[in-house]
């Protein structure tokens, strides 16, 4: 029996800069700018954790992050872990994902498994093969292949009994053209390394890959098409998430979250209110009988919600 909260897990990417073609001859190995939020570490039981790109790994933001945003909504409810990863595609994503989340060999490491993860890539994949950001480009089928792998390792070797996928939201085109020029003194001169166009398609398979699997898809793109001038208001460099983008993402995450029986509202805290542990009117016990008392509301508390360990308890020889 787990005596942890539950772990959700946050998988995705954020794009890099725009940077012009280099000539051949001048091309050199390089690391792209992508940056690990946190250490991999050993998984929580239950923890949910959300994979994706920097849109993922910007959720994060204290003001305003989407992640950060459900971090705060399921609060002492379950242990949210965010696992984006700047620039990356599904090719590499692929690659990583043992890593975060590795695979059950027992029934001890299938206690450890999160219990959600989502799924959020697609902004790098869908970059135009023969622009600024054409490394990062992969093509739709592998796209759909690679998401198909991931979401198949997750389920069958990894023991995550819930994945949602996220379709990605549309870019703004002028604004990445004005973002470039801006602040990396970027002439994208043969227009936008992201089209609305291609990364529908990519939002499209997704959303279709979703419906073949059987689980659950956010769709964002038709979320952000519908919101007048999305391009000023739910972007702010025409690719990433203003307060107000960050805002809808949680928001639509949230709604399949309910649609999965996982409403914040309806789960039980970890522990025990403050005013339930402290007993009224116990001015005149000793310490010891205030310690026991609150001692008992912990165990009726954890064996209510499951997650009672005899073996944890502090008992009175610990003292």
């Amino acid at each position: 029996m787990s005596t942890v909260r539950p772990q959700w897990i946050v998988f995705g990417t954020t794009s890099v800069p725009p940077r012009p073609r280099r000539p051949p001859d001048a091309r050199l190995a390089t690391r792209d700018n992508a940056r690990l939020t946190t250490p991999a570490g050993k998984t929580e039981t239950d923890s949910p954790r959300h994979a994706g790109d920097s849109i993922t790994q910007q959720g994060s933001s204290p003001a305003n992050g989407w992640v950060s945003i459900l971090q705060d909504t399921y609060a002492r409810k379950v242990d949210i872990v965010n696992r984006g990863y700047s620039g990356y595609n599904t090719r590499v994503a692929k690659l990583i994902l043992p890593h975060l989340v590795p695979r059950v060999v027992d029934d001890d490491s299938v206690d450890g498994a999160p219990t959600l993860c989502t799924i959020f890539f697609g902004a790098n994949d869908a970059a135009l093969p023969d622009r600024t950001s054409g490394k990062q480009h992969v093509s739709l089928e592998v796209y759909v292949n690679n998401l198909r792998s991931m979401v198949t390792y997750l389920r069958k070797e990894a023991g995550v009994r819930r994945v949602v996928l996220i379709a990605p939201p549309p870019v703004s085109e002028a604004h990445r053209v004005v973002h470039a020029k801006e602040k990396y003194g970027v002439d994208l001169v043969l227009g936008s390394e992201r089209t609305v166009e291609m990364t529908g398609k990519y939002a499209a398979a997704c959303k279709g890959l979703a419906a073949e699997l059987g689980v659950p898809c956010v769709d964002l793109w038709s979320r952000f098409v519908g919101v007048e001038g999305y391009g000023d208001r739910l972007l702010n460099d025409g690719l990433h998430l203003t307060a107000e983008g960050n805002g809808l993402v949680a928001e639509a995450v949230l709604e399949v979250l309910k649609g999965l029986k996982l409403d914040a509202e309806e789960m039980a805290a970890d522990m025990p209110s403050w005013d339930a542990m402290l007993l009224e009117g116990g001015e005149g016990l000793s310490e010891a009988m205030l310690e026991d008392a609150a001692n008992k509301v912990l165990r009726e508390h954890l064996k209510g919600t499951g997650r009672w360990n005899a073996a944890n308890d502090w008992s009175g020889s610990r003292r």
